[in-house]
């Protein structure tokens, strides 16, 4: 190993096989644990000095990269490129977007260092019953609230101690890719809670709309790109609109923050809007627009009016449980 880590050419490393749907940060992470050590040394092994980890390499990676890795692996650097978002999105997505910034309809991670702000999403029953136990692609889609096959909601946090799931800082003592990177705990032991069929109908109309592309499942003269904007207008509504009728306290869930950026119980209560929205459009989103200011904007804007040294205002509960979301994703910790 001290060998490959001084070398400037790429190591042979026993790497896992890559599965159908897998994103490129689950199979190094299970190649580096099945070799007994941490992600972060395998990665030293491939790229020198370059750090991975400090980026979402699930989104895009550069060509030189992906080229380094074909060399060391011995898999074939279009078929890496497919384990990407950028390759997935390609209809969505520039195809000069930088690392830089939040990618429309990515769940965003937040990296600082190697550690993440956000989660990754995944099913527990679906890393039960797998074989080789592995994390998937579509679980970085935004608009992918609740698992199609088990029908509960997708988690992004660990059951016991409220740690987001971050694989990258997993060690080689942990086993595998199930377990919590910070207490342990079998990520498959999870529960996770029913998800609405009508948020789970939703997703696989998007779905559907990505992978077909103009077709069945768009409108007449619609591209995927206007369905999709149409779709961020609805998404984006006032959150008292989207909570009228689900019986749910509004300030128990909004965060402010963007789509991307949301809870899991955030994105599944407005992917259910959403599919309500079509229901009674029968399914024509076209002429839908909604001029939508974020949370964090509004709270800018409500401040403009408040004299320096002046007394602080009362502020609403939907307004202290945002702020209260916000500060646990800064923290690490996952929130309903």
């Amino acid at each position: 190993m001290r060998r490959a880590l001084d070398s400037e050419t790429p190591c042979k490393l026993p790497f896992r096989p890559l599965i159908q749907g897998e994103p490129l940060s689950s199979w190094l992470i299970r190649s580096a644990l099945a070799c007994g050590c941490d992600p972060l040394i395998l990665c030293t092994s491939i790229w020198g000095a370059w750090r991975p980890w400090t980026r979402d390499i699930d989104r895009s990676l550069a060509q030189v990269r992906i080229q380094t890795l074909s060399e060391a692996s011995g898999i074939d650097a279009q078929r890496l490129r497919a384990s990407t978002l950028q390759q997935t999105l390609a209809n969505l997505i520039p195809s000069d977007a930088s690392f830089a910034g939040c990618w429309p309809w990515v769940v965003a991670r937040g990296s600082r260092n190697r550690r993440s702000h956000g989660g990754f999403p995944f099913c527990p029953h679906c890393l039960a019953q797998d074989a080789r136990p592995h994390l998937r692609l579509s679980w970085r889609l935004a608009w992918h609230v609740g698992c199609e096959h088990h029908g509960i909601c997708l988690l992004d946090f660990c059951a016991r101690c409220g740690a987001v799931v971050s694989p990258q800082m997993l060690t080689a003592s942990s086993g595998d890719i199930t377990a919590c990177w910070r207490c342990g705990a079998d990520l498959r032991e999870s529960r996770g809670c029913t998800c609405d069929p009508k948020a789970l109908a939703a997703q696989g109309l998007a779905d559907a709309v990505l992978a077909g592309g103009p077709g069945s499942a768009l409108p007449p003269e619609m591209s995927t790109s206007e369905w999709f904007s149409a779709v961020r207008s609805v998404i984006s509504e006032r959150w008292a609109a989207i909570t009228a009728t689900s019986g749910i306290e509004p300030a128990s869930f909004a965060s402010g923050l963007r789509f991307e950026l949301q809870s899991v119980c955030e994105r599944h209560l407005r992917m259910r809007y959403l599919q309500e929205v079509i229901e009674a459009r029968n399914g024509d989103l076209r002429g839908v627009g909604v001029k939508y200011v974020s949370g964090v904007q509004r709270k800018r804007r409500a401040r403009r009016g408040v004299k320096r040294g002046s007394p602080p205002r009362p502020r609403s509960k939907a307004a202290v449980m945002a702020d209260w979301a916000r500060l646990l994703r800064r923290m690490g910790q996952g929130y309903q």
